[in-house]
């Protein structure tokens, strides 16, 4: 099998960037379309499983929903710093794992980023619980962040440098 090259890593990284982006984008629409607020804002899929109609105006988990970093202009300028430290990475990874993390990290990142530009806040729709202990909602977006972030983790143990061989 042939060696990718870095650009090559780099583009298939930015196409699996702008194919979440577009994934998550169509998926909020359907869903914030098809879920109107008020009508039915919840859907019972599995015993474990429902599409809600939820809005975050915070981070993760809904962390500084409110206070003084609720602001959505400040929430973009904070994800766009990081979008462009994890788009540097990119730039320069050598391999193609941490390179496709990076374009998953990247293209969740986006996703939102495009919520909060239109909507100050970010939709999410995917909720999961067991029994009464529910998970907080999320969306492709976030799950695409907690993709590429543990393929990081991941790379960092199965990733071995190689040995120097022994000259004879």
């Amino acid at each position: 099998m042939s060696q990718l090259t870095p650009v090559m890593m780099r583009t298939a990284a930015w196409l699996l960037a702008l194919g979440i982006i577009v994934a998550d984008q169509v998926t909020k629409f359907f869903i914030r379309t098809e879920m109107v607020p008020g009508w039915e804002d919840k859907i019972n899929v599995l015993p474990v499983f429902n599409l809600v109609h939820y809005w975050n105006k915070g981070v993760a988990f809904s962390m500084f929903s409110s206070g003084p970093l609720s602001g959505p202009w400040l929430m973009i300028g904070i994800s766009l710093v990081v979008t462009l430290v994890v788009i540097a990475w990119l730039m320069s990874a050598w391999r193609l794992r941490p390179a496709l993390a990076y374009g998953a990290i990247i293209g969740g990142a986006l996703g939102n980023i495009i919520d909060r530009m239109i909507f100050g806040q970010v939709f999410d729709f995917l909720e999961f619980h067991w029994g009464m202990s529910y998970f907080p909602a999320f969306n492709l977006a976030d799950t695409a962040i907690f993709l590429g972030v543990a393929c990081l983790f991941l790379d960092m143990f199965l990733e071995r440098p190689a040995l120097p061989k022994e000259e004879e």
